[in-house]
């Protein structure tokens, strides 16, 4: 059971570091656009509109998500394990997956099954 704990206490950091360099990534990319040299040729396009609207939404859902493992993470410290259980579902990790990138999807399925060993 300790073991287990560990584990899901493990996982649970390993997604919150991953989606919040994620996140950075996505603030930085976001930053270049903006000031760099690329502005006037990607700004001033119809693609270029429709990036940065990506990007805006992509950082913005990463960030909830940070919040969301955070919230995880404080339960699993805890020892709340039940509330952990709410709070984590295979849904969460595929939006995951999809908006914070591929390692911080597959952490989270992980943690997901580290909590359903869990009794």
């Amino acid at each position: 059971m300790a073991d287990e704990d560990n584990m899901a206490r493990l996982e649970s950091e390993a997604a919150l570091i991953y989606s919040s360099l994620f996140l950075v990534v996505l603030i930085l990319m976001l930053y270049g656009i903006f000031v760099g040299t690329l502005f006037k040729t990607i700004f001033m396009s119809s693609m270029g509109h429709v990036f940065i609207i990506i990007m805006l939404i992509m950082t913005l859902i990463t960030a909830l998500e940070i919040i969301h493992i955070y919230r995880i993470y404080k339960c699993i410290r805890c020892y709340d394990i039940q509330r952990a259980k709410k709070l984590n579902s295979t849904i969460f990790a595929i939006t995951g997956m999809i908006f914070s990138g591929l390692i911080t999807g597959i952490i989270l399925i992980l943690l997901n099954d580290s909590l359903k060993l869990n009794n």
